[in-house]
């Protein structure tokens, strides 16, 4: 394992790196988590790849000292150090500079953004329960309106109110368990609250268009693969299906033995194999 600060503007941003092999692969966590997390690919079999994990704005050891949210101009040009700093080590390769993009839940999100603004640089994309197929107004409200953004902050500072909310709606059955569970984990905790607030914001316009990634898959024929937890309960497999339909022939759906945390160990063959069928 190699761990680096890209300097940006007035921030550094943590990459772990993984593997030393030829071929680029960028990888994006999910929510609270960390590039490390993509630690469990570093296997024997995937000796071809170089796995280049970072860490998004407000999480790991990203110093995200920016103003202003995190825009798709930010992500094409810390994506382009990584790719620089790679083929510069493989230069007596020529390698073209492709690579492929593994995005995880929030990380989806992003690597799905990411994919729109620059497809033909994509190689295959992998997607492990992502966040980012459907428009969702809600985090839309909450983020990017100036009401919907001043109830967000106020109930990121007075959370007692959305507390007992998220426990009617729990006993009236309104939402399942899992996804209660999900929220109220993040929202009990003032240093939690925190966070959430500033990653929402700071994140807030990196909002894939699903009608445009669709259409540059089957333009550019890129290889697809969606990977999803069968029992997952805050992202249902059924978006996922539903999106490889729309792409056909150049995507395929998995279903793994979990739940919406897809990055276990047990799952570390078929996200690789994900990479090369």
């Amino acid at each position: 394992m190699e761990h680096h600060f890209l300097k940006y503007k007035k921030s550094s941003v943590s990459c772990h790196r993984y593997g030393r092999g030829k071929n680029i692969v960028i990888c994006f966590h999910g929510y609270g988590e960390l590039g490390d997390h993509f630690r469990l690919l570093d296997r024997n079999e995937a000796s071809d790849f170089s796995f280049y994990c970072i860490d998004l704005p407000h999480h790991g050891r990203t110093i995200w000292k920016e103003e202003n949210a995190f825009l798709i101009e930010d992500l094409l040009e810390i994506r382009q150090a990584v790719v620089e700093k790679h083929l510069l080590e493989f230069a007596h390769l020529g390698l073209s500079g492709k690579y492929s993009l593994i995005g995880y839940s929030l990380g989806g999100r992003v690597a799905l953004r990411l994919f729109q603004a620059d497809p033909k640089k994509v190689e295959r994309l992998i997607l492990l329960a992502p966040d980012g197929l459907n428009f969702s107004f809600w985090y839309w409200f909450a983020t990017s309106t100036k009401l919907g953004n001043r109830i967000f902050h106020y109930t990121m500072h007075h959370s007692l109110w959305f507390l007992k909310f998220l426990r009617q709606v729990k006993k009236l059955k309104l939402v399942n368990k899992s996804r209660v569970k999900f929220i109220t984990d993040y929202v009990e905790h003032p240093n939690s609250r925190r966070l959430i607030y500033h990653r929402w914001r700071t994140l807030r316009r990196l909002h894939p268009s699903g009608a445009a990634i669709r259409r540059k898959i089957r333009e550019n024929q890129t290889a697809t693969r969606l990977l999803h937890g069968r029992f997952d309960r805050i992202i249902k497999p059924a978006t996922g299906r539903s999106f490889i339909r729309s792409i056909s022939p150049h995507g395929t759906f998995t279903e793994l033995p979990c739940g919406h945390q897809v990055l276990l160990a047990k799952n570390a063959e078929s996200i690789l194999k994900a990479l090369v069928d």
